[in-house]
């Protein structure tokens, strides 16, 4: 496999989700995007529960991989960037176990960066059950060339993975 084999790299970490990861793999499943252009690379940090409701989607997901860390790390950030390491799509997008994607995410994500983004941050949604930071979004607008500091987006940034000092 090649670096960017596909558009979008969707790395979860996952530790004894059980049901709970059924409501994010079904949102990729979802997904408007054509599934030969996205990877799935789930990265379980040495679960102590069976990984049998995981594996139930490696018939619905097209390019969905199951890594296994040889030890459990016990907090997302080590099994992430490994999951980073594993990417081959030209951006990559970090999902918590539990999170739910609109059917659109990853294609309107792709076509709003073009050629000349290299982050995206997503509009969070509030609803009956989860509850995201808005503070960048309040004017409802799509902001192009954000700035960390005049947007107020650094709260919605995720952890990030560092290759050779740029971030």
């Amino acid at each position: 496999m090649n670096q960017d084999e596909f558009k979008v790299s969707v790395v979860i970490a996952h530790y004894n989700a059980g049901n709970y990861i059924r409501k994010a793999l079904d949102s990729l499943v979802r997904q408007t995007m054509n599934q030969d252009d996205f990877e799935v690379i789930i990265v379980d940090d040495k679960s102590t529960k069976p990984l049998d409701i995981i594996q139930e989607y490696e018939s619905k997901i097209k390019h969905l991989r199951i890594v296994v860390e040889y030890q459990n790390h016990g907090y997302p950030s080590i099994p992430r960037n490994h999951g980073i390491a594993k990417a081959h799509g030209t951006f990559i997008m970090l999902m918590d176990q539990d999170d739910n994607l609109a059917d659109d995410t990853l294609l309107t994500f792709v076509e709003f960066a073009g050629d000349d983004s290299d982050v995206i941050i997503g509009k969070y949604a509030e609803g009956k059950m989860y509850n995201g930071t808005q503070v960048p979004f309040k004017n409802g607008t799509n902001i192009k060339d954000a700035s960390i500091i005049t947007d107020h987006i650094l709260s919605t940034l995720a952890p990030i993975r560092c290759i050779d000092g740029r971030c």
